[in-house]
C-alpha cells in the first residue's frame, strides 16, 4: 500500500521533462552542422559558376529546360497554372511531362522566381544551387537518421549533394534527373527513420512528404 505520501505522488500525473542543458546544446550543434551542409554546396556552386558562367547552362539546359521553365515562371506571373502553353513550339504540355515539375510546389516556386534573373547564365546556376542544397539538407538528415554524429553526418551531406553524376552532369545539363535524384534522397533519409525502433511521427510525416514530392 506505501505511506500515505507515497500514494499521493502516485496520484500526480506525470509531466513531460524538458530536455536539459546537454540536450539543448546537441540540438543547436545539429542545426549548425545542417546549415553548414546547406551552405557547402551553395557555396561550391557558386566558386563553379565564378569561374564558368556557363557551367550550368549546357546541353538540354539551353535547348530545354532553362527556356520552358522562365516560360512557366511567366506563365505564374500572370496568375495561371504553368498546364500549358503557347509560347514553346515543341513539348507545350507541361502538365503532362513528369520531368517539368508542374505539380511539384518547391519546383513551382524555383520557376516563379526563376524571371528575377535576366541573366539565363545565372538563373541556371539558381536552378541548380536550390537543389543541391535540398539535397545536402536531406544527406545530413540521412546521416544523423542512421546514427552517425554530426561531422560525419556532414561529410555524407557533402558527398552526396556534391558527387561527379549529380554536379557534373545532373546540375549542369539534366535538371530533371537533379530534382528527382533531390526527393529520393528525402525519401531515404526519412525512411532510415521510420524503420527505427522508436519512430516518431516527424519521420512519417517526412517520409509521406518527400515520397509525393518524388512523384510530382
Amino acid at each position: 500500500p506505501g505511506t500515505p505520501e507515497t500514494q499521493m505522488n502516485s496520484c500526480i500525473p506525470a509531466t513531460r521533462t524538458r530536455p536539459g542543458p546537454e540536450g539543448l546544446v546537441r540540438k543547436r550543434n545539429s542545426l549548425l552542422f545542417l546549415l553548414l551542409s546547406i551552405l557547402t554546396p551553395l557555396l561550391f556552386s557558386l566558386y563553379i559558376y565564378t569561374i564558368n558562367p556557363r557551367f550550368y547552362f549546357i546541353d538540354d539546359k539551353v535547348s530545354e529546360a532553362i527556356p520552358k521553365f522562365y516560360d512557366m515562371g511567366r506563365i505564374l506571373r500572370q496568375g495561371e497554372f504553368p498546364s500549358l502553353t503557347t509560347h514553346i513550339v515543341n513539348g507545350s504540355a507541361y502538365a503532362l511531362e513528369y520531368q517539368y515539375g508542374v505539380f511539384n510546389p518547391v519546383q513551382i516556386l524555383t520557376c516563379y522566381l526563376l524571371p528575377s534573373f535576366t541573366n539565363h547564365e545565372l538563373g541556371a546556376w539558381f536552378l541548380a544551387a536550390v537543389y543541391l542544397m535540398l539535397t545536402g539538407a536531406g544527406g545530413f538528415i540521412l546521416g544523423k537518421n542512421m546514427g552517425l554524429n554530426n561531422i560525419r553526418a556532414l561529410l555524407l551531406s557533402t558527398l552526396i549533394s556534391l558527387n561527379y553524376n549529380g554536379l557534373y552532369w545532373n546540375a549542369s545539363a539534366w535538371h530533371d534527373a537533379l530534382m528527382g535524384s533531390t526527393w529520393v534522397v528525402f525519401c531515404l533519409a526519412f525512411l532510415a527513420g521510420f524503420m527505427q525502433e522508436r519512430p516518431s511521427a516527424y519521420q512519417a510525416i517526412g517520409l509521406f512528404v518527400s515520397y509525393v514530392l518524388c512523384l510530382t
